[in-house]
């Protein structure tokens, strides 16, 4: 089967599941891109054709152009497609291997995240002034 075969049924059921027009959109563009890359820089049209080796590779290729939380939005897009393609018998083998695509995250690519509450005093002061 096509790449492109598998991913439009993939996006048709996604659909049909009722996941939201923007994770579809989503899901879409991130096979979009993994798609564009296989036939660019592997010559692969065919899911069968599609290796452990392939996918990191693109991994790496992918890594030095985005963020660390959208590698990881891909890689998990990616996931769910392989997965369905195994499920629906469109591959033999699941060529997707979690700890060869998990994707480390260093505490610098962690933004402040902290929450800061403030006191009742300083809330009522806040909020007279808006007044």
């Amino acid at each position: 089967m096509f790449y492109d075969v598998a991913k439009n049924l993939y996006i048709s059921n996604c659909r049909a599941s009722g996941k939201s027009h923007n994770t579809v959109e989503s899901y879409e563009r991130s096979l979009d891109l993994f798609g564009d890359w296989l036939r660019k820089k592997e010559g692969i049209a065919m899911l069968s054709n599609i290796t452990p080796a392939s996918l990191l590779k693109w991994k790496r290729e992918i890594a030095e152009r985005v963020s660390p939380s959208t590698l990881r939005l891909y890689v998990s897009h990616l996931r769910t497609f392989f997965e369905f393609c195994f499920e629906m018998e469109y591959i033999p083998k699941n060529p997707f291997k979690k700890k060869v695509m998990e994707v480390k995250v260093k505490d610098s690519d962690v933004k402040d995240t902290k929450t800061h509450v403030l006191s009742p005093i300083l809330f009522k002061q806040i909020w007279s002034n808006d007044q």
